[in-house]
């Protein structure tokens, strides 16, 4: 039994698609699981998992040789949300967990990635870092409103980004799911290209067949922007420290492990254009 933690998320989602369409015996967790029925209708099976609730973490263990494990964004104290599922994990007998983290998350302890990765270690499970770059689904996010409206607003200067699409991330962890390893491996993925957000709105009006308007923000402005939508404080800090990684090259770096896993070219950014209106 493989066990896809996060299965209604950008990456979850396709991966649980992915194992599914190969074959594997598939479980899937949400808090509220009747969100995943569509799943359950391809084969999987549903269970409850609530990272509040420690009674929840035994059913869903139950049979589990391999774990997909994606952190939700507002759980950033990990120690007491995800720790004690990890340490559920081991007792309940799973072998490999493939763990969605981000690209150096070994130089960077206080990340809560890091603090996961380093946790498998001291509970010596085998397991996969899916050190994953900045996801083209964050456009439809974040940056959706202003797309939509026919401009992508970013206060990100000339930065590039090596976009990378979920659906790619799914199936690269599928694959770390059926082919596990013993110890660890590490695998940074990325999409094919570094991109700035200019050359990103002349690739999606090409795509779209309409105009998309680059449209360049000063940091204030996108506090303010932010702000006026209702986003809370602690939201506004992380969305603009991300940013500013941005504008400073952090998330440039273009590696080629995702396309050797896919056996494939890895999806470029306008791939994301059949989920937008044209």
């Amino acid at each position: 039994m493989l066990l896809v933690i996060g299965a209604t998320g950008n990456v979850g989602r396709p991966t649980a698609e992915t194992l599914l369409r190969r074959g594997a015996t598939v479980r899937v967790t949400a808090r509220a699981p009747e969100r995943l029925v569509d799943l359950a209708r391809a084969g999987a099976d549903l269970a409850r998992l609530d990272f509040t609730d420690p009674t929840s973490f035994a059913p869903a263990l139950d049979g589990v040789k391999g774990l997909l494990l994606v952190r939700p964004p507002e759980l950033s104290r990990v120690e007491e949300g995800l720790f004690p599922l990890l340490d559920a994990a081991r007792a309940a007998g799973v072998e490999h967990v493939a763990l969605l983290s981000v690209p150096a998350a070994e130089r960077y302890a206080f990340l809560p990635h890091a603090r996961l990765e380093a946790r498998l270690r001291e509970l010596g499970l085998a397991r996969t870092l899916l050190r994953a770059g900045f996801f083209s689904q964050n456009l439809l996010g974040l940056y959706r409103p202003g797309l939509d409206a026919g401009a992508l607003t970013a206060p990100t200067g000339d930065g590039a980004v090596a976009w990378v699409d979920t659906r790619d991330l799914g199936e690269a962890a599928a694959a770390a799911l059926m082919e596990p390893t013993g110890d660890e491996r590490a695998w940074t993925l990325t999409g094919p290209e570094a991109l700035s957000f200019a050359e990103v709105a002349a690739r999606l009006s090409v795509a779209l067949g309409r105009k998309i308007q680059h449209s360049p923000q000063s940091l204030p402005r996108w506090v303010a922007a932010l702000r006026a939508q209702g986003t809370p404080w602690e939201q506004v800090a992380i969305f603009t420290a991300l940013q500013l990684v941005i504008r400073l090259g952090g998330e440039a770096l273009v590696d080629p492990t995702l396309a050797q896993v896919l056996g494939r070219p890895a999806r470029r950014v306008e791939a994301i254009a059949d989920t937008l209106p044209s």
